[in-house]
């Protein structure tokens, strides 16, 4: 048996492909079952940018040896000719893959490590892994997010594991809806009836958000001074960045603070009462593109690859791609909740907790309710209320997001499939910013010409009619 965050580093494979080896020190057990207390780590990510390329090339050519690495340069050529100069049909993110094959000595170079630094090797396996299994692509003019993502993961349905993995989130999780999973419903052993979970709908705890409204984590500081009984402990969990500034600013007394990735599977917390969760675990989309294709059978890459806001909240366009992110990102929460009071339990319900969060996505806050049986969310006004006039001042939303998320979520605003557009303009309650595009000129735009493309819509006149 093995948690989740060691799984990577005990695995040793043996050549006969009917074992798996446990290695602890020195010794090795063959094993031919394995079972994962809670889910194993989704995946390890990495991205290629402009400085991993030139810093490869420049520890390859130290080694004066151009015939050898000869399948580097020519990986490192097809990104900078290919994947890293603006795309002719605008299409920013999309899945691409190197043909270029690496040889068992370019192999065995760079896994000697008295030749080959920890971040090389880095460098390395993500640029195998792009030949090997492809990546995508995120083109930007502007060099900081121009990249590209890949990921390698452990292979749980290979033929040399009988694995069992116990997962408190896995009937919300997208991820098992694959058939190779067994789901076993184990009976609920607690219900949540003795938590309460207070939201602030009207922020959604991104990184952007914290750096465009000052005056949020200041206000947040003001509501545990007078929420928390100053004679019980209360703990934030946020994002690192994030904590850094609460630990700038000073803590409220007898309030503990730590950020995600660095809380899995810990119990130090586990009599805190009062839980303030300022931020969301966000990982970038294509992260949630590449875990939706690593444990799915979808071999269709070519998939709608960006992004729209409905609901205030930014969502991936792909239904897949969107119901991966969602359970990813809930499940996450829910980690981040019990590890405080309410994961014990007495007579079959939590002991009292409070949750205090910020998060305005309505389908991450439902899938938490429905993992958490019987907690109380409600949504929050008196924090808003505190917070600084220019956070709470309403921005237009850009035109094209606006109809693009109302377009997605036609069958929920409308009882037709033919609609007018000006119906479309005036739904939902969307204050539009139409500075940068006319309403004709819209139905124009890359975005929605890709729509009628698919199939999905066709524009028709004054009308618009849903084909799907």
């Amino acid at each position: 048996m093995q948690r989740n965050m060691r799984l990577s580093e005990y695995l040793v494979w043996t050549d006969d492909e009917s074992v798996f080896d446990i290695k602890r020190a020195e010794n090795i057990k063959h094993r031919t079952r394995l079972i994962v207390d809670e889910r194993p780590a989704m995946l390890t990510l990495f991205n290629i940018t402009k400085d991993s390329l030139n810093d490869i090339e420049a520890h390859v050519q130290r080694a004066a040896n151009r015939e050898l690495f000869a399948p580097i340069f020519q990986i490192c050529s097809y990104i900078r000719s290919n994947c890293f100069v603006k795309p002719a049909d605008l299409q920013n993110q999309y899945w691409d893959k190197c043909s270029a094959v690496i040889t068992e000595a370019v192999e065995d170079y760079f896994y000697d490590k008295s030749s080959t630094r920890e971040e090389i090797l880095d460098i390395y396996v993500a640029l195998k892994i792009f030949c090997t299994n492809g990546g995508f692509v995120n083109y930007s003019d502007e060099s900081e997010f121009l990249n590209i993502t890949v990921g390698k993961y452990i292979n749980i349905f290979d033929k040399i594991f009988d694995a069992i993995v116990l997962d408190g989130t896995a009937k919300i999780s997208s991820l098992y809806k694959n058939k190779k999973f067994n789901i076993v419903d184990l009976p609920a052993i607690k219900t949540y009836k003795n938590t309460s979970i207070t939201v602030c709908t009207q922020l959604n705890g991104s990184l952007h958000e914290f750096e465009n409204h000052h005056g949020i984590l200041e206000t947040v500081s003001a509501l545990i001074w007078n929420q928390k009984p100053s004679d019980e402990d209360g703990l934030i969990i946020t994002t690192k960045k994030q904590k850094e500034k609460f630990l700038a600013m000073g803590l409220p007394p007898r309030t503990s603070i730590d950020h995600f990735g660095n809380i899995t599977g810990t119990n130090k917390y586990a009599d805190i009462k009062f839980l303030y969760i300022v931020g969301i675990p966000y990982l970038q989309d294509n992260a949630y593109k590449i875990a939706y294709h690593t444990f799915s059978d979808d071999t269709d890459m070519n998939k709608e690859q960006r992004s729209i806001v409905i609901n205030g909240a930014r969502k991936l366009m792909d239904s897949d791609y969107r119901e991966t992110a969602d359970s990813i990102i809930a499940a996450e929460l829910i980690q981040a909740i019990n590890r405080v009071r309410c994961r014990k339990w007495e007579k079959g319900d939590t002991l009292h907790t409070h949750i205090f969060m910020l998060n305005k996505d309505l389908d991450v806050l439902n899938l938490i309710e429905t993992s958490m049986g019987g907690v109380k969310i409600t949504y929050d006004k008196e924090f808003y209320e505190m917070l600084p006039d220019e956070v709470r001042e309403k921005k237009p939303v850009r035109a094209l997001d606006a109809v693009l998320s109302i377009l997605s979520d036609h069958k929920n605003l409308f009882d037709s499939n033919k609609v007018s557009k000006k119906k479309i303009f005036e739904s939902h309650g969307i204050t539009m910013n139409l500075s940068d595009v006319t309403k004709a000129g819209i139905w124009k735009k890359p975005a929605i010409l890709q729509l009628v493309s698919d199939g999905k819509i066709r524009v028709a006149g004054k009308y618009i009619e849903f084909l799907e």
